[in-house]
This record gives C-alpha cells, structure tokens and sequence, in this order.
C-alpha cells in the first residue's frame, strides 16, 4: 500500500501538493483556480483539486497532512473541519521555521 501526503502552504502564494507513493500525484497553486495572484491562507480549492486528481473522496484517505502557516494561524482548523479524522498525522510547519507534530 503507497503512503498518500497532502503537503498544503497556507502562507503566501497557497498552494496543495498531493504526494501517494514519494511521487507527485497533483500539485497547484491556489491563485490558477481563483484568479487571485499571490493568494494567501488556506488553499480550499486547491486541496480539493488534488483530492479529486489522486481520486481520494476526502482528507480521511491520506495517510498525513504536512501543512505550511504562519505562527498567528491555525489552517490546521481547516482541514480538522473538512474532517480529517487522523489528527495524529495532521503535522503543522510554522511558518517554514519550526514542526509541530
């Protein structure tokens, strides 16, 4: 069985990466699907497209969530209420600087 990671920036330039096996699967950032340059904050539309691109139902199908914020976010919220259930493997990156597990 492959280990599927969603790696999610939720920092500036948002952006979702889906990773099932050590090879990319999907990846895109935020701002091609709502038009928005240098979109910032949790990247909905983007984790969903790579959801449905790796042919995952929902976040409960991935073995971890790698995500990417800043210090004074908490987009961890985000995927919990898109309901995430293995909360063990919801691993938090501040802001590129430190890893929370």
């Amino acid at each position: 069985m492959s280990v599927a990671v969603l790696g999610v920036n939720a920092a500036h330039d948002a952006a979702a990466c889906l990773l099932v096996g050590g090879r990319v699967v999907a990846a895109i950032a935020e701002e091609r699907l709502t038009r928005s340059k240098r979109h910032e904050g949790y990247p909905h539309l983007a984790v969903a497209y790579c959801l449905r691109e790796g042919g995952f139902d929902d976040l409960n199908g991935l073995d971890a969530v790698v995500i990417n914020e800043y210090v004074r976010n908490d987009y961890g919220l985000d995927v919990r209420q898109a309901g995430y259930r293995n909360t063990l493997r919801l691993i938090h990156a501040s802001s590129g600087h430190r890893i929370e597990v």
